[in-house]
């Protein structure tokens, strides 16, 4: 475990591609799966596979410590093992080849390995969904051109293993903010709004609607964030059953209302989510 300790995150690896050339770029990606996880073919470097709360805990190969497991949870992937197999971990995430019936690997989502393209997993507005996507980003500029917003929506299922066929699950919706002057980023005020309506597989459980608002001052990047919900050492089966359906996003049409967001910079323009 200590060569874990003082890893540079895989959000940071993106941010120190910032204001280089491509050229430059590549050569600094040239470690782990750096060069399949952080994408720099558009004007900002972007991580497509993660979204922005668990690229801050997780390492350039995508891998993060749960007790007495390492693995990764990214959009269509959740696979994990015990310590001393990492590096059979990440030959199979090298060469997007899953092995039938490995022992030592504990598969929770697979899609990743079967889907022909990534954009399997990235939707604007198709609902209902009961399994992670994230949305592709989106960026907009205010009514003088002079600010920007790059915003993106992720419905995340986080299943982490305990042994003995147990885990822990906990479900999100993530907003994410990036906000930009001209070419580069900037600190300001960011504003995330929720208004979405969910389910439980379970049909005992009804619609439930969830919405709010928050201000984060003073940041270049954002991520919020509404638990859905949670629950710790269950079964496999319990967190197959208890799992959650986005069914719809309300994007609103007033300030601070509806699945949607902004930053100061943007003179109370949102950037509205809808998901039908």
């Amino acid at each position: 475990m200590g060569e874990f300790i003082g890893f540079t995150s895989l959000f940071m690896e993106r941010a120190k591609l910032e204001g280089l050339t491509k050229d430059e770029q590549r050569e600094k990606l040239q470690r782990g799966r750096l060069t399949e996880l952080i994408d720099i073919e558009g004007d900002f470097p972007n991580i497509d596979l993660y979204d922005g709360a668990l690229a801050h805990v997780i390492d350039e190969n995508g891998l993060f410590i749960v007790g007495d497991y390492i693995g990764t949870i990214g959009f269509g992937v959740n696979i994990w093992c015990e310590l001393e197999h990492k590096q059979k971990l990440i030959d199979i995430l090298i060469s997007n080849r899953l092995p039938e019936n490995d022992a030592d690997i504990i598969v929770l989502d697979s899609r990743l390995f079967e889907a022909e393209s990534r954009d399997f997993f990235i939707t604007h507005t198709s609902c209902p969904h009961n399994q992670t996507f994230i949305t592709s980003w989106t960026q907009h500029e205010n009514p003088d051109n002079n600010r920007k917003i790059r915003s993106r929506y992720a419905f995340t299922e986080i299943v982490t293993p305990r042994g003995n066929n147990r885990v822990d699950l906990t479900v999100t919706m993530i907003t994410e903010i990036i906000s930009k002057k001209g070419w580069f980023r900037y600190s300001t005020n960011h504003y995330h709004s929720t208004n979405f309506l969910v389910t439980s597989f379970s049909p005992s459980t009804g619609s439930v609607p969830f919405s709010g608002f928050v201000e984060i001052e003073n940041v270049w990047h954002s991520v919020g964030f509404d638990v859905i919900t949670s629950a710790n050492n269950v079964t496999t089966q319990f967190a197959i059953a208890n799992g959650v359906t986005l069914i719809s996003t309300s994007p609103g049409s007033s300030w601070g209302q509806g699945q949607a967001t902004s930053h100061r910079g943007m003179d109370g323009d949102f950037v509205r989510y809808t998901c039908h």
